[in-house]
């Protein structure tokens, strides 16, 4: 049976281009700085408490890093098939 890693590759890559978007369009949604009242504890990196506005900005550069990923790894698999 073939690998059908590449079907599921897409639909995680578009899943987290959503996400992306998602992402980007809260801190508009945020009147007059509210986000920077609200805090959540990080534990990643002991980063500890950030605000909604950093937290937001997080997400976005994981998931932007995790793109980077999948298509790293897809053109490294299509390398290999040659």
């Amino acid at each position: 049976m073939e690998p059908k890693w590449q079907h599921i590759a897409l639909e995680i890559k578009q899943l987290l281009h959503e996400r992306l978007a998602q992402y980007q369009v809260v801190p508009g949604r945020l009147p007059n700085g509210i986000g920077a009242l609200y805090c959540t504890t990080m534990t990643v990196n002991d980063l500890g408490k950030i605000d909604v506005y950093r937290f937001v900005y997080f997400l976005v550069k994981y998931a932007e890093r995790d793109l980077t990923q999948i298509e790293k790894a897809a053109a490294g698999y299509r390398t290999s098939e040659d």
